[in-house]
């Protein structure tokens, strides 16, 4: 009887750690179709096809960006801002020139800010010609 009710407790104590563990953390992706050259942090990407997976924890997010073949090209960390009014999901870019610049994810669940970590771009980003523009993803 005493075995059998530490067995239980055990299996007890099991279920509410891993159910703790898997909704502390929260995976959002999406594929996009970028229709031109970009930047996400230090490096600049080609137009193409994207998988772009957010995963939260608490108050910390990290960006993942994939190539079509699954290859990892950028792990960044995002500021969460909070729930997204819209129920599309956007990519927003800031564009100065012919330069743009991934700056925020939106989607139903939640939205995230991207830093812009490299000095030149941040300049480019601060100047007057600074414009937004969005871009439709969908979620996977």
């Amino acid at each position: 009887m005493k075995k059998s009710i530490q067995f239980i407790s055990f299996v007890f104590i099991a279920v509410v750690f891993s159910v703790v563990a898997v909704s502390a953390q929260s995976a959002q992706k999406f594929k996009a179709d970028i229709p031109f050259d970009f930047a996400v942090g230090k490096n600049t990407y080609s137009a193409g096809t994207y998988n772009v997976r957010v995963v939260k924890s608490s108050s910390v997010a990290v960006l993942t960006l994939s190539d079509q073949s699954g290859k990892e090209l950028e792990h960044i960390s995002v500021s969460p801002t909070g729930n997204a009014a819209d129920e599309k999901s956007l990519f927003t870019f800031i564009r100065s020139g012919d330069k743009r610049f991934l700056s925020k994810i939106s989607c139903a669940e939640a939205a995230y800010d991207v830093p812009v970590s490299h000095s030149k771009i941040r300049e480019s980003v601060a100047g007057p010609a600074a414009v937004k523009a969005a871009v439709p993803v969908s979620s996977m």
